[in-house]
């Protein structure tokens, strides 16, 4: 990547290089973890549109697509955004300890109160990922 390539791009890392190895990337004033690049934040026909790409080349009729999303295409987001985990991760959710990743996209895929907090929560996520590498 070259210097002029990092200047386009949002994706930066915390001491201004280019990403590589053991370097976390940033997005605005997030740090971003290596998982987060390949997860989607748009679901398009033709494919997913995964965070990198979009950090490469922030659109903003990406952000209007993404704010026109209505509830069942902000749950499947969800969901293809947290299957790619794996299923016996443990996790922390809204401070309450004791579940598995698995048992986190079962409440999104069935829609009980937890899994719409999980989707609310993803929406909010992404909206700020796509507003921050907008700016």
């Amino acid at each position: 990547m070259t210097k002029d390539d990092l200047l386009e791009s949002a994706v930066q890392s915390v001491d201004g290089e280019p990403p590589a190895e053991g370097r976390l990337p940033r997005c605005g004033r997030w740090k971003l973890k290596p998982f987060e690049l390949p997860r989607p934040v748009l679901l398009r026909s033709e494919r997913p549109l995964p965070l990198s790409e979009f950090l490469e080349r922030p659109e903003p009729a990406v952000l209007d697509q993404f704010a026109r999303l209505g509830p069942e295409e902000l749950q499947a987001l969800t969901l293809a955004r947290l299957r790619g985990a794996p299923p016996d991760q443990a996790l922390s959710l809204f401070g309450e300890p004791g579940y598995t990743m698995a048992e986190v996209v079962r409440h999104v895929e069935q829609g009980t109160p937890l899994g719409v907090r999980i989707i609310e929560a993803e929406r909010k996520l992404v909206g700020l990922l796509l507003t921050e590498a907008l700016r």
